[in-house]
């Protein structure tokens, strides 16, 4: 499978990005290809400049429908990108969470594409 139009999907219907190096499992609130070894990425749920982050990595692949994989160039695991049910215990608060996020989401737009811009300058 291709990682990008996967990745895409799985944002857009409510997906968690594991970051193995922080131990840390964000609600993506916003995904955007970059180019083959950047990916931009809000936090769903914030609402400062903060929520914005740029994943760099060496190479992406989709071992099945359910995930995508960031690894570095060693094919060391960076982070991991996958529906909210098969990426954290706390499936119920993570799904209330992407709900509320889509209520808000058309009026971020702006403001996450201009945090976008700064990061990627």
């Amino acid at each position: 499978m291709n990682p990008e139009p996967l990745s895409k999907l799985l944002s857009e219907q409510g997906a968690v990005l594991h970051l193995l190096s922080l131990d840390v499992y964000p609600l993506v609130g916003a995904w955007e290809w970059i180019n083959d070894h950047r990916v931009f990425y809000f936090e769903a749920g914030c609402d400062t400049e903060f929520g914005g982050h740029l994943l760099e990595f060496d190479h992406a692949e989709a071992p099945h429908s359910l995930g995508v994989a960031f690894l570095n160039a060693e094919g060391d695991l960076l982070a991991y990108l996958a529906p909210i049910a098969e990426a954290v215990d706390d499936v119920q608060n993570y799904k209330s969470a992407w709900l509320r996020w889509l209520t808000v989401l058309n009026s971020m737009k702006p403001f996450i594409q201009e945090v976008k811009s700064r990061l990627i300058a």
